[in-house]
């Protein structure tokens, strides 16, 4: 199942006028801090290296906003 993206979280649960400012210091501390808190797995990196290569078509399934998911793409090297 899935829930609201982390957008959607803090649009629903921060009554501010300084709405922009908070998305934006939250996607600096998801950029800084990414490495440290997600771990790496390199089978993962393996096995779709792997299904590339046999020619299957790749997607991704997720409940991230899409700046969240291109920062962890970014940091993991996808």
């Amino acid at each position: 199942m899935f829930g609201p993206s982390e957008l959607d979280i803090i649009k629903e649960n921060l009554n501010s006028k300084d709405l922009d400012d908070a998305i934006e210091y939250f996607y600096e501390q998801y950029m800084k801090h990414h490495a440290e808190l997600v771990d790496h797995y390199q089978e993962i990196d393996d096995m779709l290296f792997f299904l590339k290569n046999a020619g299957m078509t790749l997607g991704i399934v997720t409940e991230k906003a899409r700046r969240s998911l291109d920062i962890s793409l970014q940091v993991l090297r996808m």
